[in-house]
């Protein structure tokens, strides 16, 4: 993958946002988009069919007791030339997994590795400098200040011009929210103060989440990509349906019936 580590962090923010614009078309998708389930799922696609595995985990293999925890990550990115990977920490709120996309694609195309930390960190200080660099280029990518600019404008309330931007780049409100005071549209007080209201609204969201399906999710756990091109593979018997399982952090017999529903076939795309 040409992009990988074709970016230099000696540049502007902006010039990264666009050069992955370019391969993965953020803002079209934002605009076909209903929702930010809808927009999530496209931008997965999308940067699959970029060549970057995208993996949304929330759990560790199918132990669903063993919870990936937002407040101690949000994703990560793993460099290879020929398969970069990313992972989305799937406990975040479905919001905040975009942003968390476009964060380790900036690793991606820096070519440099990195973990991005809890649920948007509010003191930016705290964040190591390449961390902060690469939430500057997401937050280019999922919000041109042009763009940016033209929705927030006329908003006096903070919070309510955060929601507005939250809905039309189908990111959260705090990622809006933040934009908004690194383009100096909202005074710090004024940031603080909605930032209060929006902490509230996300943790009353948090309890009306709606446990998705384990068969739906098996193929997004793993990459659609990956685990289309494994069943393939274990169809054609290049690979068997033990080291399949193993691939794939499942029990032989939970593979055999995910297989067997045909879901092997039916990868979404």
């Amino acid at each position: 993958m040409p992009f990988v580590g074709s970016a230099s962090r000696g540049g502007s923010p902006d010039r990264v946002a666009k050069a992955i614009q370019s391969v993965i078309r953020v803002q079209q998708l934002q605009g076909a988009a209903g929702n930010w389930q809808d927009f999530l799922r496209r931008l997965a696609v999308e940067t699959e069919r970029a060549g970057v595995l995208v993996l949304r985990q929330g759990y560790v293999g199918t132990n669903t007791r063993r919870s990936y925890d937002p407040r101690e990550f949000s994703g990560f990115a793993l460099l290879d030339a020929a398969a970069p990977v990313v992972f989305v920490n799937a406990k975040d709120p479905v919001a905040r997994q975009a942003f968390t996309i476009g964060h380790e694609l900036a690793h991606i195309w820096l070519g440099q590795e990195g973990v991005d930390g809890p649920f948007e960190t509010e003191d930016e200080e705290d964040l190591e400098e390449v961390e902060r660099y690469a939430d500057q280029v997401a937050a280019s990518l999922l919000m041109p200040e042009e763009d940016f600019l033209k929705t927030w404008q006329g908003h006096d309330d903070a919070y309510k011009a955060a929601q507005g931007a939250a809905r039309r780049f189908k990111v959260s409100a705090w990622a809006a929210l933040r934009r908004a005071l690194d383009l100096n549209l909202v005074s710090p007080a004024g940031y603080r103060e909605a930032l209060e209201a929006v902490k509230k609204a996300t943790q009353e969201a948090r309890g009306r989440e709606v446990r998705a399906d384990f068969w739906a999710t098996l193929a997004v756990h793993n990459s659609p990509t990956f685990t289309r091109v494994l069943c393939e593979a274990a169809r054609e018997g290049e690979v068997d349906f033990k080291e399949a399982a193993s691939l794939l952090s499942v029990r032989l017999s939970t593979f055999m019936v995910f297989f067997e529903r045909g879901k092997g076939a039916g990868v979404p795309d």
